[in-house]
């Protein structure tokens, strides 16, 4: 019970950390229209997962902790609720690693010739592989033990040559910024935190910004594909997505009604370079303030331990009867 209690004890600090940058990050979203880029979204990240203390401070204390009976009830508590959620997200890679068994590898010609031409691009030493199956999305990435691109072999007649690229390019950019590892740390904060409803909202804001982080990138490594060819493509997904088919767990979402429209308005209306740099010092203020209270907050919820710091001190037991 000495080393649960003290485990669930750094799970509470990390959640009301998590918690609080969670809400400045939804705070600058929804109040302030701020377009968060992908370094903030994993430091919010960062604060569910690694305690940011002052030196002077131990997480586990060297002593043996008297629990209180609530304090005992809640950690067990919260360690069937993460056992169980370990559990159902195991339970989907299970399944999403059967059903890519029933997938297809794709041999078309056209998609491995764009594909390749892509890789040596974005200089991408490792081409990941492509697979065909029915689906609900059109395309996707999806990682089981590495990445793989899922492509939804009905629509591939309908996409023109430039839509297929800029597709592939997209999903392209998943992987080689390493969006599909940061889901799966996600995963792991939302198992650990699974009580904690900001957790949640951060996960699924980070799949957004994991969406136009892509964005972005694709538009940045094209620059003769104009915003408004690229929103038609999207556009063009949306179309082809209302389709039914199967669905594979661990996967970054593709296109979502209200994930596009954000999208839209975040690439039709790209911020000028003054107010991007503004946006930048703002969210870059957010995470120095939270590393800030993290470390202060520190002093007073984790003991210290002052008498290890410096030399022992010693104390007549005779001098107290005086």
């Amino acid at each position: 019970m000495q080393i649960l209690g003290n485990i669930f004890s750094v799970i509470l600090y990390l959640s009301f950390i998590g918690s609080i940058v969670s809400f400045a990050a939804l705070f600058s979203k929804k109040v302030l229209h701020l377009v968060q880029p992908l370094w903030f979204g994993a430091a919010g990240l960062l604060f569910y997962l690694v305690p940011v203390i002052v030196p002077q401070v131990r997480l586990i204390p060297g002593e043996r902790q008297t629990w209180r009976y609530g304090f005992r009830i809640a950690a067990i508590i919260w360690i069937t609720g993460a056992f169980l959620f370990a559990l159902c997200y195991l339970a989907r890679t299970l399944f999403a690693a059967r059903a890519m068994r029933k997938c297809t590898i794709c041999g078309d010609a056209r998609v491995l010739k764009i594909l390749t031409e892509i890789c040596t691009g974005e200089r991408l030493q490792k081409i990941p592989r492509v697979l065909f199956g029915e689906f609900k999305d059109p395309v996707c990435v999806v990682t089981i033990l590495r990445p793989y691109i899922l492509l939804n072999k009905r629509i591939l007649p309908e996409l023109t040559d430039p839509e297929l690229a800029i597709i592939l390019r997209h999903e392209i950019l998943h992987i080689k910024r390493k969006h599909h590892l940061l889901q799966r740390f996600y995963d792991l904060a939302s198992v650990l935190h699974w009580c904690n409803p900001f957790v949640w909202i951060s996960k699924n804001d980070f799949e957004l910004i994991c969406e136009m982080d892509c964005d972005r990138k694709v538009l940045k490594s094209c620059t003769e594909l104009a915003p408004g060819d690229y929103t038609r493509t999207m556009l063009h997904l949306l179309e082809m997505s209302s389709g039914t088919g199967k669905n594979t767990g661990g996967r970054i979402a593709a296109l979502g009604f209200l994930m596009a429209k954000q999208r839209f308005a975040a690439i039709l209306a790209y911020p000028k370079h003054i107010w991007r740099i503004i946006t930048l010092a703002i969210l870059g203020g957010l995470v120095a303030a939270a590393v800030l209270l993290s470390m202060s907050a520190s002093r007073t919820y984790f003991y210290p331990y002052p008498a290890l710091m410096g030399p022992a001190e010693y104390s007549d037991p005779d001098a107290q009867r005086f």
